[in-house]
C-alpha cells in the first residue's frame, strides 16, 4: 500500500498510508488546483518528481485522513519534505536542477540509424 512520508512540514511530519492512486475527479480537480497538473500527466509528473504534484497529493492524501492544512505549510517546506513510499521502496522525492555544466557522455547524435542493418 502507498504511503505518503511527510518530514519537515511540521505539524504534518508522518506516514498516511493511501490505497491507491485512484483518484475521485473531485481529488484529481483539488490536485489540479494546487499543481496545475491535470489527471492524465499526475502519474508522469510524479515519476519527473515535479514538486507541485507531490504537494497536490499530500493535500489530497491528508484530506482523506480528515487533515486540511494549509497548502503554503507543504509549499513551504523543503524539497524531499515529502516523499510516497510504494510498499517499502521510496519514490525519488523532487530534487533541485542541475546547475552544473555537466555533458552526455553519448556522441551527440540521437535516434537509430535509418539503414536496415544498423550501419
Amino acid at each position: 500500500m502507498p504511503t505518503l512520508v511527510i518530514e519537515g512540514a511540521a505539524p504534518w511530519d508522518g506516514r498516511y498510508e493511501f490505497s491507491d492512486f485512484g483518484f475521485t475527479n473531485r481529488e484529481l480537480y483539488r490536485i489540479k488546483q494546487l499543481s496545475g497538473i491535470r489527471a492524465g500527466e499526475l502519474i508522469e509528473a510524479l515519476e519527473a518528481n515535479d514538486t507541485s504534484a507531490y504537494v497536490g497529493v499530500a493535500m489530497v492524501v491528508l484530506g482523506r485522513v480528515g487533515k486540511m492544512p494549509d497548502p503554503d505549510t507543504l509549499w513551504n517546506a523543503n524539497v524531499g519534505s515529502i516523499v510516497i513510499d510504494l510498499d517499502g521502496g521510496v519514490a525519488d522525492p523532487p530534487t533541485p536542477p542541475d546547475s552544473g555544466g555537466e555533458t552526455s557522455d553519448g556522441d551527440g547524435s540521437s535516434g537509430s540509424s535509418s539503414s536496415p542493418d544498423g550501419d
